[in-house]
């Protein structure tokens, strides 16, 4: 018998009474095995982590001298699978492993490790536990994947990640578009029917938006709004978005952290896209203010968004101006059948803190608000020292969560059924931005979190590209990538919004037809 059929032969699957048995090649039966005493060092650490029922497979490679090992993945109910293979990459049969977890939702399931050494010896680790969960995830992450560069942006995509496998799907490649630039890609309540990005530069400066499946340019700069839009959040009747508007600047150190950002202007901005109107109500544009980061909650009652006061620019950086700029969490009211909001209010106060608050996220269910704090600005990503706050609206009470870590922990978004949130960590080497994710019940309480699994369990070591702005969503992103492409480039037809004034918050949406959104040729 040749040796391939013999391999083919030992990676079947046999179906024994409670069990499911994979076996792998080329690793033989352990002799006398030696008890280490102690769990084994693995790399992505998926131990002691609570899982998504529909997650893919968490490959990892053993931090261990082993040279050959056997794992035994058992469940609860007794349903379970065992591998084995040589050097220290252990790929989980997906078959196997979607038949593990389904089994064994809300109940504990544990890897049994065990290796030889470079001596033949054979040594057991105690087994690794996570728990599976009762609640699935969203089966798709988008994020924004780029090197880790701060002035050059070739190679820049948008991709769609299919959480329950490990493919992976290009949205948007700017070498198709002229090598601009895009940021901030934002959806409709975990729906891909409506979602947008803004472009930077070439092919155009405009929003990229997306409705019921079609695709076209919109430029929202107006006489009232004069910045280009960013940091975008739809309102839950699907036709309102609330954005910020400002002047950035990047700046360099010569010593200690090599970058920071800043806002000279910032305000917020609201657009009606059915008619492609927009305007600056003053609750939420003071020219005394930078506002910033909106995030409707989930019943359009309510703006939260981050607000400084302004400052004067006259030495700036001589004086260290930039270090005492520290945002305040604000809520305005608002009324979804007039348009109009109210006199905003302080959540919570950079005084009360001495940080500055960033990134609000409102949870589905309108319980918690997900946040992150930092030692000043808002451009949280680039503090070492940005962590994850969560909020309970109904007290008022807030925590540092327990799933931070001594890196920038920032961008998060929500699952549609508010029982997972993704985040970015540069926690891996200070430098690269992975997601993250972690479980939150009921009451609060938050999981161990963990990466993004791959099908390479070495990739995030040789990968030198950083992952931002997760979003989750519930299907994958439409139209295709041709549409999207073609609509990104077809400048002819971008749709120009004209302003409803800074205070006419109330007539927006008013007297343009809905008619004025066209589907792109």
């Amino acid at each position: 018998m040749n040796h391939p059929f013999r391999c083919a032969l030992r990676l079947c699957l046999t179906v024994l009474p409670a069990a499911v048995f994979f076996m792998g090649c080329g690793s033989p039966d352990p002799g006398p095995v030696q008890a280490v005493g102690r769990p084994p060092v693995i790399e992505p650490d998926y131990s002691g982590i609570e899982i998504p029922p529909n997650l893919a497979p968490l490959n990892f490679r053993l931090q261990e001298k082993a040279e050959a090992f056997r794992i035994e993945a058992e469940g609860a109910d007794g349903t379970g699978f065992r591998i084995r293979g040589r050097g220290r990459d252990v790929i989980l049969p997906a078959g196997p492993w979607r038949r593990l977890l389904d089994a064994n939702r809300g109940r504990d399931i544990r890897f049994s490790v065990t290796v030889r050494d470079s001596l033949g010896q054979w040594l057991r680790f105690d087994p690794i536990v996570n728990r599976v969960s009762h609640d699935s995830i969203d089966g798709y992450l988008v994020y924004r994947k780029m090197p880790p560069v701060c002035v050059f942006w070739k190679r820049l995509s948008v991709v769609e990640r299919n959480l329950g496998s490990f493919k992976e799907r290009v949205i948007l490649d700017n070498r198709a578009m002229r090598d601009g630039c895009f940021n901030c890609h934002t959806f409709y309540g975990n729906r891909t029917d409506r979602w947008l990005v803004h472009l930077r530069g070439a092919p155009s400066t405009a929003m990229l938006l997306t409705v019921d499946g079609r695709t076209r340019l919109m430029r929202t700069q107006t006489e009232s709004v004069p910045a280009a839009a960013a940091y975008a959040s739809w309102h839950p009747d699907g036709r309102t978005l609330a954005f910020a508007n400002m002047k950035v600047r990047q700046f360099f150190h010569t010593a200690g952290p090599n970058r920071d950002v800043y806002d000279l202007t910032s305000d917020l901005a609201v657009c009606r896209i059915d008619s492609a109107v927009v305007a600056a109500p003053p609750e939420i544009a003071d020219p005394a203010r930078l506002e910033t980061y909106p995030a409707w909650a989930p019943d359009g009652k309510a703006l939260y968004f981050c607000s400084a006061p302004a400052y004067d620019t006259t030495g700036f950086f001589e004086r260290h101006t930039y270090r005492t700029i520290k945002y305040d969490l604000m809520k305005a009211s608002h009324d979804p059948v007039t348009g109009g909001f109210g006199r905003p209010v302080t959540v919570l106060a950079a005084a009360k803190t001495g940080l500055s608050a960033t990134h609000p996220r409102v949870s589905p269910d309108g319980r918690f608000l997900l946040f992150c704090l930092c030692e000043y600005g808002n451009f949280s990503i680039y503090r070492p020292g940005t962590d994850l706050y969560l909020m309970d609206l109904r007290t008022g009470d807030f925590r540092r969560l327990e799933c931070n870590s001594g890196q920038s922990d920032s961008y998060h978004s929500w699952s549609a059924n508010g029982r997972w949130f993704v985040f970015s960590s540069k926690r891996g080497d200070g430098v690269l931005a992975r997601p993250y994710f972690a479980h939150v019940d009921a009451d609060g309480a938050v999981s161990r979190p963990f990466v993004l699994p791959q099908k390479d369990p070495g990739l995030y070591g040789s990968h030198l590209y950083t992952f931002n702005v997760p979003e989750l969503v519930a299907e994958p992103v439409r139209p295709g990538r041709k549409q999207i492409l073609d609509a990104a480039l077809d400048t002819q037809r971008t749709l120009n919004c004209r302003s409803a004034g800074p205070a006419a918050a109330a007539s927006v949406g008013a007297g343009v037809e809905e008619q004025t959104w066209k589907p792109a040729r």
